[in-house]
């Protein structure tokens, strides 16, 4: 092969096991071209054995010969690195078609984790962008060990804190945030974010935008909208996903209900125990309703604000039998 006919993709480690999964990627950033995902599971991530990696090589109308993953800069290739040991990122890869529907295609990965630990697995969707890759210098970024302060750029960050607790700030674009270990300070700020809080008590703020908010273990807090707007949550529709552990989703505060804006605009709380997990109002029990809820395949209970026409504050996914006197809900 030499460019012309075809081209080969060398791995850039001996045991990083490059290529055990490849797939067809779709326009994953706008410029017209068609791009590639190459999984390499058993490649280690910074301090974290077998975290895995995966490559987007983006698409060009000149290749050479022999293109090396260890040569990819931002503009070539992008690096999607594995945050937990042996999570094996890469193991599946794919094209997701346009999963967001912004009219650009999106990618899923797979990181099973190994066989011989008790581990569930997790798939990361990540939403194509015009500009997608390290032309953005904050995408792929990595805290240290100690506690850091990470302020994204006005385009699309990719930003994990590993070790230490640490504040991550999105700024502006579509952001993809990650606490990793310890008790973490997330906040999207602008954008359509996703927010992974890790291990330990996190506190996840998404900002403005349409955001995913995953507390993941630990008790964490789970606060969907930029709480210093003039009117938090409005036509926005955020989607908060504790974890495990005892959550705290934030649906109002003594200033201000959030998402107050008809039916336009709500949280959508995927997994709420009442056993554990608690949801924060403005005002009091009489100035909402619980009603059941069920639209296309979701089923739960609606959190509803009194008023002349109901606004809808918040949709509790599988939710049942929730009474408004039960402590899981908090006033202020």
């Amino acid at each position: 092969m030499n460019g012309n006919n075809g081209f080969i993709i060398s791995g850039f480690d001996a045991e990083g096991s490059s290529g055990n999964a490849v797939s067809y990627a779709g326009d994953v950033n706008k410029d017209g071209f068609d791009d590639l995902l190459i999984g390499a599971s058993s490649a280690n991530s910074d301090d974290k054995n077998n975290a895995g990696k995966t490559f987007v090589v983006f698409g060009s109308k000149e290749f050479p010969a022999n293109f090396s993953l260890a040569e990819a800069n931002g503009k070539n290739a992008l690096v999607l690195n594995g945050v937990e040991t042996d999570g094996l990122l890469g193991t599946a890869v794919s094209g997701g078609g346009d999963i967001n529907g912004d009219g650009i295609d999106d990618l899923i990965v797979g990181a099973p984790g190994s066989l011989f630990q008790d581990s569930p697995g997790k798939s990361y969707a990540i939403f194509g962008s015009r500009g997608f890759g390290f032309a953005n210098p904050n995408n792929g970024l990595q805290g240290t060990v100690q506690d850091d302060i990470i302020n994204g750029t006005q385009a699309d960050d990719t930003i994990s804190g590993r070790q230490g607790n640490d504040k991550i700030f999105g700024n502006s674009g579509q952001d993809w945030l990650s606490g990793n270990l310890n008790d973490d300070y997330l906040d999207g700020e602008k954008g359509q974010d996703i927010l992974i809080g890790g291990d330990g008590n996190d506190s996840l703020v998404g900002g403005l935008g349409n955001d995913v908010l995953k507390g993941d273990n630990g008790n964490d807090i789970l606060t969907g909208v930029d709480i210093n707007a003039i009117n938090p949550g409005i036509d926005e529709i955020d989607t908060l996903i504790g974890g495990g552990g005892s959550d705290i989703f934030v649906l109002g505060d003594a200033n201000n209900t959030y998402y107050d804006n008809g039916d336009l605009d709500y949280a959508l709380i995927t997994d709420f125990n009442a056993s554990e997990d608690s949801i924060q109002l403005q005002g009091k029990a009489d100035d909402y309703l619980l009603l059941p809820f069920s639209q296309a395949n979701q089923t739960g209970t609606a959190i509803y604000r009194k008023a002349a026409q109901n606004e809808l504050i918040g949709i509790l996914q599988g939710g049942a039998n929730l009474s408004l006197s039960g402590s899981y809900f908090r006033f202020s």
